[in-house]
């Protein structure tokens, strides 16, 4: 089925925005009670594969963003790429999770983010100022 002639449905995309919503506010729960290692093992788990599809990865982005501005609890990098891959796994989408850090004067910053092939899903559009120390693919 080409890209051109896929369309998200209306439900679909609300009951995507919706399980969307549920996995973030979830894993900001879990993110709380777990370790980073436990939460690697259970919940950073590979996706069954098949082919890219740009118009999907775009609908889970938007999921994820409406997510964290409706959710009550705050999230960060990582529970959005927990949450974001949960929805790929769940609309079999391929994606690879990228950690990195960035040192700063007097700190080091974390980022985690998580891609479809090339299409950023989640985490911050300026990703060259981080150096990737770990990547998890599929």
């Amino acid at each position: 089925m080409s890209q051109k002639n896929l369309r998200i449905g209306f439900f679909k995309r609300k009951t995507m925005r919706l399980i969307g919503w549920l996995s973030l506010n979830m894993m900001v729960i879990r993110h709380r009670l777990n370790s980073y290692e436990t939460i690697k093992r259970k919940w950073l788990k590979p996706s069954i594969s098949t082919e890219p599809n740009s118009i999907l990865a775009k609908e889970i982005r938007l999921s994820i963003l409406k997510a964290i501005q409706l959710g009550p609890l705050r999230s960060n990098c990582l529970i959005q790429v927990m949450a974001a891959s949960r929805l790929c796994r769940l609309y079999k989408l391929p994606y690879t999770i990228h950690l990195g850090v960035k040192k700063t004067k007097s700190t080091l910053k974390a980022h985690a983010w998580l891609m479809s092939g090339s299409l950023l899903i989640c985490g911050d559009d300026d990703l060259a100022q981080y150096a990737a120390i770990d990547r998890q693919e599929d």
